[in-house]
């Protein structure tokens, strides 16, 4: 934490590498289930990033993952469902050519469609034209 003071008073507390530091304080949260704590850091960071660079860069795929697998771990399913989302379009949109990750995203929205019941037959879709899960 005391990494982060020195960050905040020598780059300012809306500087990207702010950011990265709230992630990593986060990750730690996480670690140790300290979930909401985790959520709190990550949405910061998140919030630094969008006001540095805007909506749709792939700067927010971080941050946006590590929220969405928070509000998995508290079982909130329909935000973590809303940012796995969020997440492929922009991995669509800004590396169509990471096939990997967008296959992870397509696998975690079909695990959080199966835990809150909306599997196969409940119709939960998949945005891009990859059809029902």
């Amino acid at each position: 934490m005391e990494g982060l003071r020195v960050r905040e008073q020598s780059l300012g507390e809306t500087h990207p590498d702010v950011a990265n530091s709230l992630m990593a304080i986060g990750i730690l949260h996480f670690d140790r289930g300290e979930f909401e704590q985790a959520l709190a850091s990550y949405e910061k960071a998140l919030k630094i990033l969008q006001e540095a660079y805007g909506d749709d860069v792939a700067q927010l795929i971080e941050p946006l993952q590590l929220i969405a697998n928070v509000q998995y771990s508290l079982g909130n399913l329909n935000e973590s469902r809303a940012r796995q989302q969020r997440l492929l379009g922009l991995r669509q949109r800004l590396r169509p050519d990471k096939h990997l990750e967008k296959g992870h995203a397509i696998n975690v929205l079909g695990v959080i469609a199966e835990r809150s019941g909306r599997g196969r037959s409940g119709g939960a879709s998949l945005p891009g034209g990859f059809g029902s899960i």
